[in-house]
């Protein structure tokens, strides 16, 4: 029999029996891990792989999100040009073709020519799809990297 240091007798005997499992007794009684303790490759594989998947799925969802926060540049942008084009039109009878023509700006943007205005991630284009008394403004990105790009209109006809 193996005796601890405190004196006691060690009366255990572990699935090898004898010595072998009197001294595995005694050392999971003192807090010492055996080698066959942990966790096995498969199981850290499977931890692993369950991660993957989550990050993977979080990913995705975060960059829907963050193209939906930049798609506000033209959510915004567009509703101020509706806003101006109203205007415009109360004072004139007709809509303006011409950004120039309107109280019309985006933050970090500037005219590129009359009918075509590059903001901070949008380039809007305004358009008379059938004359004076309509209006088109397109308002278009690419801002997921996919090549197609992104697209919000706002568009007005009056009737004569």
């Amino acid at each position: 029999m193996i005796r601890p240091t405190d004196g006691r007798e060690l009366t255990h005997r572990g699935p090898e029996g004898g010595v072998r499992g009197a001294a595995r007794a005694l050392l999971s009684q003192r807090g010492v891990r055996s080698s066959r303790a942990g966790y096995s490759i498969i199981e850290l594989l499977l931890v692993v792989a369950v991660l993957a998947v989550l990050s993977a799925l979080a990913f995705t969802q975060l960059d829907a999100y963050t193209v939906k926060s930049k798609r506000t540049e033209a959510i915004l942008g567009l509703g101020a040009l509706r806003a101006a084009q109203r205007l415009y039109y109360l004072d004139n009878g007709r809509f303006a073709d011409r950004f120039d023509q309107l109280a019309f700006d985006v933050t970090n943007g500037q005219r590129i020519n009359g009918q075509t205005y590059k903001g901070g991630r949008y380039t809007y284009v305004l358009s008379n799809p059938t004359g004076p008394l309509s209006y088109r403004c397109t308002a278009s990105a690419d801002l997921d990297g996919d090549s197609w790009p992104d697209v919000l209109v706002t568009q007005a006809i009056q009737d004569e």
